[in-house]
């Protein structure tokens, strides 16, 4: 302890060695910072004490006339500097309690929970679903994260063993309760991340629970008919669905009903059902079925009549036999000869009811809130 008063000099009755004595010991009580495990005994407003109480974790306080003020700490070990409250709060101590029930014992102690406390800690167990951290056992408080605005219970492996984490109190948070808010949980959720209104391609058919989760802050669509009624992925959020045609030209929509989203209102097109592809366009949302691109040609020239059998139909537009002298397959005649043009007849040939690309098949899901 380097703490030291003198009290009042009395010049009649102090000699000067003993002067000389109690000054030196004031000097180092000053340079030292009244550093010492208990507030010094001759405390007056705007002094600085450095409570060493927690050695090696030292608390600067200033003293304001009625109360000792935290100002900073300092890690003495470490030789690290501390904001004001912080502490061994800021020194990633390994907590204690159960793996989802989360304990924290820094020096000095918290005495309670106020907005904007920071605490810091290292996990020793991965943890398995919602959680509570109690610091200083004043109380256990919801661990919560931040989630598209809003804070949300902890998932099983947000917390991840040998990891370090950043806390922060939040006395309005978990609906009023308070909890204290996980600033860099491990598992940050990809759903949450994905803007408004963007198709997106999930192959569903993998595993289960690749879709996007329907129970959180945000929603999705599943761009498929069908799936409004009870049970079904877009119940409660779909209205209106209308689907009409046959394949390939099937035509389905239907109109967000969600009070909370800011598409609530909008038509949706379904291309799940109706095998849409997604296009770049100047118009964003108009609709079009398949086409070919127009082809158009002529044939001329003189035939041999017995190459060719006189069939119907077809892309190919019948012509006039020119005359008999290149007609050597028979007599003489003239007429038309007809050609019949099908492209399933062509090798290799892959025809169908519709025209597309090659490709692979996803179901689209679409948030909309």
């Amino acid at each position: 302890m380097t703490q030291f008063d003198f009290g009042t000099i009395n010049p009649t009755t102090k000699s000067g060695a003993t002067l000389a004595t109690d000054l030196n010991s004031f000097r180092d009580a000053v340079n030292s910072g009244h550093k010492g495990s208990a507030a010094p005994s001759y405390s007056v407003a705007g002094m600085r004490w450095i409570d060493d109480s927690g050695d090696p974790l030292w608390i600067v306080r200033v003293y304001d006339g009625t109360n000792w003020i935290d100002e900073f700490a300092i890690d003495s070990s470490a030789n690290r500097a501390y904001p004001v409250s912080a502490g061994a709060r800021q020194s990633f101590q390994a907590v204690g309690g159960a793996v989802d029930a989360l304990t924290l014992t820094p020096v000095p102690p918290l005495t309670s929970y106020t907005d904007y406390e920071v605490a810091t800690f290292e996990s020793l167990a991965n943890n398995t679903g919602a959680a509570t951290l109690n610091v200083s056992g004043v109380g256990a408080k919801a661990l919560r994260k931040m989630q598209a605005g809003a804070d949300v219970a902890l998932e099983a492996g947000d917390i991840l063993a040998g990891q370090r984490y950043f806390v922060v109190y939040d006395a309005a948070a978990n609906a009023g309760a308070g909890a204290w808010i996980l600033i860099n949980p491990s598992i940050v959720d990809p759903w949450a991340c994905q803007p408004l209104g963007v198709p997106i391609p999930v192959f569903d058919h993998l595993i289960a629970g690749l879709a996007p989760p329907t129970n959180r802050v945000y929603r999705y669509v599943m761009l498929t008919a069908g799936k409004t009624g009870a049970g079904g992925y877009n119940n409660g959020i779909l209205s209106g669905e209308t689907v009409s045609g046959s394949a390939p030209l099937v035509s389905a929509y239907a109109t967000v009903s969600l009070a909370s989203s800011p598409l609530n209102g909008r038509v949706v097109q379904l291309v799940n059902t109706e095998g849409r592809f997604i296009r770049a366009s100047l118009t964003p949302g108009a609709v079009e079925n398949d086409q070919m691109q127009r082809i158009t040609g002529s044939m001329s020239g003189v035939f041999n009549r017995a190459l060719f059998a006189a069939l119907p139909g077809g892309a190919f537009t019948p012509v006039t036999s020119i005359g008999t002298a290149y007609d050597t397959a028979g007599p003489a005649q003239s007429g038309y000869q007809s050609f019949t043009f099908d492209s399933g007849n062509s090798p290799d040939a892959r025809a169908g009811t519709e025209t597309r690309p090659k490709n692979v098949q996803a179901t689209y899901y679409m948030r909309i809130k």
